[in-house]
């Protein structure tokens, strides 16, 4: 199996040439071809992920008595051994090494699942349910009436 990274541009595709070698390379016959988006993830999926997801989980991990889990970084590490692990099998040997991947090198749909994977574990294990980006800025919302109404109380109670 061949994979090749080409881009498309207003110009064309970058690497058209050696995506053309491969093609051109293969033996006659029928051959599954899948193209899929390799951009990484995106930057407002970062700021969700280290700025909600990663606090919550890192109380509830402390809440839960893993009590070495004491910063945002400690989390993280447990987030990708828990959900980005997988196996390296010596051919050798057959020893099998458990590595933790990376999520810099994730897709943006597979930093998606990556999330979704981390609030149902989080839900499930630590008992922390944590809010998706759309409920977050509902919050935010009711929390500024919140505070614009308690505002507009207190004005009234000192005029009177």
């Amino acid at each position: 199996m061949q994979e090749i990274l080409i881009s498309r541009t207003e110009k064309g595709l970058t690497n058209q040439d050696q995506l053309m070698a491969v093609f051109n390379s293969l033996k006659i016959g029928h051959h599954r071809v899948i193209i899929k988006d390799a951009r990484n993830r995106s930057l407002p999926q970062n700021a969700y992920y280290w700025g909600v997801i990663i606090p919550l989980v890192r109380h509830g991990l402390f809440d839960a008595g893993y009590d070495e889990v004491k910063t945002s970084i400690d989390a993280h590490e447990v987030l990708k051994h828990l959900h980005l692990r997988h196996r390296i099998v010596s051919k050798q040997t057959g020893d099998v090494i458990d590595i933790a991947g990376s999520t810099a090198r994730l897709t943006i749909h597979e930093f998606n699942n990556y999330i979704e994977n981390i609030c149902r574990w989080s839900a499930e294990f630590l008992g922390v349910v944590i809010p998706s980006p759309n409920q977050q800025i509902a919050q935010l919302d009711e929390y500024i009436d919140f505070l614009e109404n308690e505002e507009a109380e207190n004005e009234i109670e000192q005029d009177n």
